[in-house]
């Protein structure tokens, strides 16, 4: 089979992160939607024009994750309110793709504790630790190069959905994690 991931970090500065098989790495990159948390309407519209956007640069897409939204109880309902939709939205917009093309388009959120242990070690209780500059960190090893935390995140969230559908999927090869690459002559890990 072959793949074609858009993984998403949702955020007022959302980063997006996309890899299609045989691709030796993943593009990625970020968008900044309206910061009003008392709008829905302008970020959705915004989101709405990005997905596009990117379906139209690298799509069409098998598999769209994002990160779930968590909901703590410093967050205000109107962040709540928009976060939310914003999440439904991306669900509708894969639906709509779906039935468009006649295909069915995985949609997947994921906790931000699974995608952040799998990806940088650690699901929660960071102490002193910034996860995002984590996040920054574990795409330089792979030599992707963002300063920009949201395009790293979207990029660890990727990750871990191919892990998981690499798993169900034994002919899919994700090559920064693919341990035979480095046994060739001259290379070490």
């Amino acid at each position: 089979m072959t793949y074609n991931v858009l993984a998403l970090d949702i955020a007022t500065f959302t980063g997006w992160s996309m890899w299609k098989s045989g691709q030796d790495r993943p593009f990625f990159g970020s968008s900044r939607l309206p910061a009003n948390p008392e709008e829905v309407g302008r970020p959705i519209a915004a989101l709405d024009q990005m997905m596009k956007d990117l379906d139209a640069s690298y799509g069409p897409f098998t598999d769209v994750v994002f990160e779930a939204q968590h909901i703590s109880a410093k967050i205000n309902i109107s962040t709540v309110y928009r976060l939310i939709g914003l999440g439904a939205h991306i669900e509708f917009m894969v639906h709509e793709w779906s039935v468009k093309r006649g295909v069915k388009i995985r949609c997947f959120k994921t906790p931000i504790s699974s995608w952040r242990q799998h990806f940088i070690g650690r699901g929660a209780a960071f102490g002193k630790s910034d996860p995002k500059q984590m996040a920054v960190a574990k795409c330089e090893e792979f030599g992707w190069f963002t300063n920009i935390p949201d395009e790293a995140e979207a990029c660890g969230i990727l990750d871990y959905y191919l892990s998981l559908i690499s798993k169900a999927d034994r002919t899919l090869v994700v090559p920064w994690r693919d341990k035979t690459l480095f046994k060739q002559p001259g290379l070490s890990l």
